[in-house]
């Protein structure tokens, strides 16, 4: 079986939420997973937090919302997982690297993570969603 092959049934395992799956990509991905949670919440610790220490780089200090960050990315990640279908020869962790890390997904997150009121109100807070 080909790398692709291999790919595309692990990324089918995600969609389906294989137990088996998102362990093992749990483990591959988790320095990547803290790394773009700690970046969408501006690397800000405004409360408690613990240390993760990645295996190359300096250590996030994960807060309560970079952990409720990293669990949306997770579920991001079964949902993007459905589209995987190694055009251009790309593998499964690029592909999922390259949308957890793209534009759409962090307007995604500021959708999920702003309340509905400065949503519907931007001109009261100044918040301007693009």
């Amino acid at each position: 079986m080909s790398d692709l092959s291999a790919d595309r049934i692990f990324a089918q395992r995600l969609c389906n939420k294989d137990t088996d799956a998102i362990s093992t990509f749990q483990k591959q991905t988790a320095d990547e997973l803290y790394f773009i949670a700690s970046k969408f919440n501006n690397g800000g610790v405004t409360g408690g937090s613990w240390t993760y220490h990645r295996k190359v780089g300096r250590p996030i200090e994960v807060s309560d919302e970079i952990s409720d960050t990293y669990v949306w990315l997770i579920k991001e990640v079964f949902k993007k997982s459905c589209k995987y279908k190694g055009k251009n020869d790309a593998s499964f962790q690029t592909f999922i690297t390259t949308v957890l890390n793209s534009k759409f997904t962090f307007y995604d997150w500021m959708k999920w993570r702003t309340p509905d009121s400065l949503i519907k109100y931007p001109k009261k807070t100044g918040y301007v969603p693009r």
